[in-house]
């Protein structure tokens, strides 16, 4: 009988874990895409703009915008294995 309880506790402990880490996960996503979306606009504008600061940060921008959306499918990919884990 007190088997069947200690199992209990710790299904309902991992569901919380699961929860809580789809939550953190979810909202570094959000981060992450506004950072994308961020350094993509102000990539977007130094390449209209044109000039001393596309010369100087443009391909810097690049990289940036790149290592942002690894970051971001990353993340994704931890959250399918944390929603896949919590079935």
């Amino acid at each position: 009988m007190s088997e069947t309880k200690i199992v209990i506790v710790i299904c309902q402990t991992k569901g919380h874990v699961l929860l809580y880490m789809e939550t953190l996960l979810t909202i570094l996503l959000s981060l992450s895409l506004l950072a994308v979306l961020g350094v993509l606009f102000t990539g977007l504008f130094a390449f209209v703009k044109g000039g001393e600061f596309h010369e100087k940060y443009g391909n810097k921008l690049m990289q940036w915008r790149v290592k942002a959306q690894s970051l971001a499918i990353g993340i994704v990919l931890l959250l399918v294995l944390v929603r896949a884990a919590g079935d």
